[in-house]
């Protein structure tokens, strides 16, 4: 089983793949709801974990799934009961107890996901960086450890956490750019993910 979660990077390098191979056996799930409001317009939309899992089993002319969830509720009872619908379930623990993650690493930019969702505002973003915020993974907003940083939201994110994320055995990490150098470097640390694909300039900047 394969487990995604997008961002704009990684939606650019699956535009650029191009697989004959039919994969048998193989099962795409998302690990994170979807955002309520969609404008179908707009570039994020194609940066959903439903759209990229479906996309990404069309490529691997594979089994996909849909998580039938909003991204974000209002609380951890909200949370608790959607989670705990049989057919949601089921996905989460296809995701939880996937092979393979597929993750694009955010930063704690204004184009973030995040933002753009209206589920933080560019404010409470600030102010979470001021806190130590570097990076998010899975709508998860995270240090320089890996470790995470707003409690409020990762009690009302409908999703896998970053734990069983790192329980996954191989976690490929997407992203590039040297305004994501630093939620790269946490990641790394907080083993969210064992894996990196990026572009040259970043992994050089990297390795300084």
């Amino acid at each position: 089983t394969v487990t995604i979660l997008g961002c704009f990077g990684f939606t650019q390098v699956l535009d650029k793949c191009a697989v004959q191979v039919i994969f048998s056996g193989i099962k795409v799930v998302p690990f994170l709801g979807t955002p309520g409001a969609i404008q179908s317009d707009s570039w994020n939309t194609t940066t959903y974990s439903n759209t990229l899992a479906t996309k990404v089993g069309n490529l691997l002319h594979c089994a996909s799934y849909n998580l039938s969830a909003p991204m974000y509720v209002e609380g951890t009872k909200e949370k608790e009961l959607i989670e705990s619908i049989d057919e949601i379930a089921k996905v989460l623990h296809m995701a939880e107890t996937a092979d393979i993650a597929l993750i694009g690493i955010g930063s704690m930019q204004d184009d973030s996901s995040i933002i753009k969702a209206e589920i933080r505002t560019k404010e409470e973003y600030k102010e979470l960086v001021r806190k130590g915020a570097v990076g998010e993974i899975v709508g998860r907003i995270y240090d320089k450890n890996g470790q995470t940083v707003d409690e409020d939201l990762k009690r009302k994110m409908v999703g896998i956490s970053l734990d069983k994320i790192a329980k996954i055995p191989v976690r490929v990490g997407m992203s590039y750019g040297k305004d994501k150098i630093e939620a790269i470097k946490g990641a790394i640390a907080g083993g969210l993910v064992n894996v990196l694909v990026t572009d040259v300039p970043t992994a050089e900047l990297l390795l300084k």
